[in-house]
């Protein structure tokens, strides 16, 4: 079976607009019959969605939508079911009337037809419609990814505001602000850990902790025993370093007395 229609909801009015006044029906059986004027068995002629569901009754049913209002009939009878009733005119029926009053007479001006576009329209009805059928799946990575790049405020999420209630992205933003709430947390008790660290150092040293500054990028893992050759400072205490003292040389931070080393638990 196909995945698109080959009849468009424009088509459908016209048919719904033309038909004769009818009980209540589903929409599935007023689609076959829609489906049945149009000169097919029923609406399974007319495609399917990937799901494997019929497309022509969510065609029907937006059609339904857009002119129950426009004076043919046409009206819901109930959840998933409509009717048509007498007194809206079919569109083949509609008849012109001319005024019998007299008129200075007009010179018609031939007007040159232009091309109509096919526009699709998507009605929206606030009543639950047992054949409708969801274009797009939010599930779909892709599709997820591109609502994500037109939404500004996705990683935002507030549980009592109504928009982001009624957003389809809710459960992603909920979940990316859950994760960045742990990371920070994380993150906090990583530099609450580190901070206790330096303090241990401090007071092996006999140092404050204030006097002390481990940078994030020193390599502690790979730190390097030496002698120092020339008197320098000490760059976590910034003590003096004598020339022939041993020290540690540690990657990104720089050469450090050796009882700094000790206490930070470094090793050859």
């Amino acid at each position: 079976m196909s995945n698109s229609c080959v009849y468009n909801q424009q088509d459908a009015e016209n048919v719904l607009q033309a038909m004769n006044p009818f009980s209540a029906m589903t929409t599935g059986a007023l689609a076959d019959l829609v489906a049945q004027k149009l000169g097919h068995k029923d609406a399974s002629e007319l495609g399917t969605y990937n799901s494997g569901k019929l497309m022509f009754p969510a065609i029907v049913t937006n059609a339904c939508n857009r002119i129950k209002h426009l004076g043919f009939g046409i009206r819901k009878a109930g959840r998933g079911k409509w009717e048509k009733v007498a007194g809206g005119q079919a569109q083949d029926e509609i008849k012109i009337t001319k005024s019998v009053a007299t008129a200075t007479p007009v010179v018609a001006t031939p007007v040159v037809a232009t091309p109509k576009k096919e526009v699709e329209l998507t009605v929206l009805d606030d009543t639950p419609v047992e054949d409708h059928e969801l274009l797009y799946s939010i599930e779909d990575p892709s599709t997820r990814d591109f609502f994500i790049s037109q939404t500004a405020c996705f990683g935002k999420f507030v549980s009592s505001a109504k928009e982001c209630g009624s957003c389809v992205l809710a459960s992603f933003c909920s979940a990316l602000k859950g994760e960045q709430k742990k990371e920070k947390a994380q993150a906090k008790a990583s530099e609450k850990a580190q901070a206790k660290a330096v303090a241990e150092v401090a007071e092996r040293v006999g140092l404050k902790a204030s006097d002390i500054n481990v940078p994030d990028s020193a390599q502690l893992s790979s730190a390097k025993k030496l002698v120092a050759r020339q008197d320098t400072t000490c760059a976590a205490t910034g003590r003096p370093i004598k020339a022939g003292e041993t020290i540690w040389f540690i990657a990104r931070w720089g050469l450090c007395k050796e009882e700094v080393g000790t206490a930070l638990g470094l090793k050859e």
